[in-house]
């Protein structure tokens, strides 16, 4: 009961994106209950009949800062399992801030929620990781996920 209570509350923030601001640990760490994922499997991501859907100002600027976040990672020396938990969080705090600025609606905002909902799993996943090794491979389907959305979103 609980975690069908957590899925609802997600869906429901994630549909909206409008609404009080949620803690990390309610978007990143609850993913896409597993019936949301099957539903939206049916709907792949694709482009507005051949270009990029359109995001509001707020969501693009999001989407430059967890670029950044991404790029200043990548530029860092030795990592650890704690420097994968850390960007893990900055990521995390990331997609909160840009699902509580979001704005838009219609088709744009139906295509942006079929690229998050992958990367708040993708992140969440992050989390698990025990070894270098793991956090290192959880991160670039992370990172992966990211920059899918250069492909599909202006």
């Amino acid at each position: 009961m609980k975690r069908l209570f957590i899925a609802l509350v997600l869906s429901s923030l994630l549909m909206g994106c409008e609404g009080h601001r949620n803690t990390e640990k309610n978007i990143i760490d609850s993913p896409v209950s597993d019936i949301e994922e099957k539903k939206e499997e049916s709907v792949p991501l694709v482009l507005n009949s051949g270009q990029k859907w359109k995001v509001d100002q707020a969501t693009q600027n999001n989407l430059i800062n967890l670029r950044n976040t991404v790029r200043a990672f990548d530029t860092s020396e030795a990592k650890t399992i704690e420097d994968y938990q850390e960007v893990r969080l900055d990521l995390a705090d990331g997609i909160t801030k840009m699902v509580t600025e979001c704005h838009m609606s219609g088709p744009a905002h139906e295509a942006l929620h079929h690229w998050l909902k992958p990367l708040i799993n993708d992140v969440a996943a992050l989390k698990n990781a025990k070894t270098i090794t793991e956090a290192a491979d959880r991160y670039r389907i992370v990172k992966d996920q990211l920059i899918l959305n250069s492909t599909y979103f202006e």
